[in-house]
């Protein structure tokens, strides 16, 4: 999932409606709600 209307953040959905992301550099990786901030785009590698 692509957060943000300049892309700037990034976060992999996990299932459950959870993501797995780093909410900013040096922070630990952790889960949080799939909706947590506006979501841009969702894409598949």
């Amino acid at each position: 999932m692509i957060y943000r209307d300049d892309a700037s953040h990034v976060g992999m959905y996990v299932g459950n409606g959870q993501v797995v992301h780093a909410p900013y550099p040096g922070a630990r990786v952790r889960y949080d709600p799939a909706d947590m901030m506006p979501i841009s785009s969702v894409t598949r590698p």
